[in-house]
């Protein structure tokens, strides 16, 4: 979360905020357009008693249509739009040089505020605009997010933009309430034993902390590598459900369930140790949240891609199978052929044995090659799949990982 202490929130760049509130620069067309005036407000400046209230609310007007906003600015910063003014409504007049007292000033706000039908920022605004983003901060903690969001209630409710540090110090405000609304539910719905555990994952062991063993993901289908990503998964795997009613409880959006989860990556371990221990818990609880779910989509792509392995394999095994017996029954068929002719053969006397014929039938072909060509004869051609699960069956320690794989992964959807 954004830092929210006496130091001011940054939200801006320098040169954002100097788009945002610097004073317009006119050209002489513009300064026609921006600078005439219709009849309201006509009327309004013949009503102003002195030379330099009117001149200063006819500049304050120009501005202002050009950005909604109370602009601060030095007399020299101003010196051609007042020139071209004095020209245009007070020929023949000279104009006082200098800064007008700081009531008058007000007035004159007041008075262009009425004219243009805006109306300035109140503790009432204050206090809608801040439950508004308390509101906004459940779905983002971007500061720039927030920021607009208070841009966007300015422009629709036809309010004054203020000062960017009163902006600053509202946003700083929201963030301050939503981490007090989520640390609180941390420390009220997460049991003791899970924020021990929680704490561990903090603790270095030998050179590398648990955490920093999660962090490190997949980055392959190797054994090795899912054992790993299997042993983080069950790091996990006894808490998640706690955690997962914790993240529902506090109704946290992807987009800030996403964002917290980040921060764990973005420290390291010991900077981490050294936030509030309740702020601590809440990037963790967010982290091992995402973290279980990408360990889980990781072991449902590894367990599709070895399924797919296996299978091909098996495939692949049984066309070369089927390959290499069609190559034996081709060059064996002729050979085959002559075997079954012992049964005819004149020249071999009836009171032989059978097993003197098979004896014959060997010298002319192997068993095996009797097998393949009988057994294609039988069936008039190959079953491959009878081979891929032979092959499967041979490499049966294949499945014991793919098992370890689906056992692990939570299913639903």
């Amino acid at each position: 979360m954004a830092k929210t202490s006496n130091k001011r929130i940054t939200i801006l760049n320098p040169s954002e905020i100097d788009e945002l509130y610097r004073l317009p620069r006119f050209t002489t067309p513009e300064r026609t357009e921006y600078f005439t005036l219709a009849d309201e407000a006509a009327a309004v400046v013949a009503r102003l008693r002195s030379l330099e209230t009117k001149a200063y609310f006819i500049l304050l007007l120009g501005y202002f249509r050009v950005k909604p906003e109370i602009v601060q600015f030095r007399f020299r910063d101003v010196n051609d739009d007042l020139n071209y003014i004095m020209t245009q409504y007070f020929p023949g007049k000279a104009l006082p040089r200098g800064d007008l007292a700081r009531n008058v000033k007000l007035k004159l706000y007041r008075k262009l505020l009425e004219t243009v039908y805006f109306s300035p920022f109140t503790p009432f605004h204050k206090a809608v605009l801040l439950r508004r983003l308390q509101d906004v901060a459940t779905v983002c903690v971007e500061p720039r997010y927030l920021f607009d969001e208070c841009l966007a209630y300015f422009s629709h409710e036809r309010i004054a933009l203020i000062r960017y540090t009163s902006l600053q110090t509202l946003v700083s405000l929201a963030l301050r309430d939503e981490r007090r609304r989520v640390e609180q539910i941390i420390n009220t719905q997460v049991k003791e034993s899970t924020k021990a555990q929680l704490r561990s994952l903090l603790m270095t062991e030998s050179a590398i902390s648990s955490l920093a063993r999660l962090r490190k993901t997949a980055k392959d289908f190797s054994s090795a590598e899912l054992r790993k990503e299997l042993d983080n998964h069950h790091t996990i795997h006894g808490i998640h459900d706690e955690l997962t009613k914790v993240v529902t409880r506090l109704k946290l959006s992807t987009g800030n369930l996403n964002y917290y989860s980040s921060l764990v990556d973005y420290y390291n371990v010991s900077k981490l140790r050294r936030f509030d221990e309740m702020k601590s818990f809440l990037y963790l609880v967010c982290y091992l949240t995402v973290r279980y779910r990408q360990i889980n989509d990781n072991l449902a792509v590894a367990f599709r891609h070895l399924v797919r392995k296996h299978y091909e394999a098996a495939k692949a095994n049984a066309t070369e199978r089927v390959a290499a017996e069609l190559a034996i029954i081709q060059d064996k068929l002729k050979a085959a052929g002559q075997a079954l002719h012992l049964f005819v053969e004149d020249a071999l006397p009836d009171d032989l044995s059978f097993g003197q014929v098979r004896q014959h039938a060997f010298q002319l072909i192997s068993p095996h090659e009797i097998t393949v060509v009988s057994t294609h004869i039988d069936q008039s051609g190959f079953d491959n799949k009878e081979y891929e699960w032979q092959y499967i069956e041979r490499h049966h320690h294949a499945g014991v990982q793919l098992r370890q794989l689906f056992l692990a992964m939570t299913l639903n959807c």
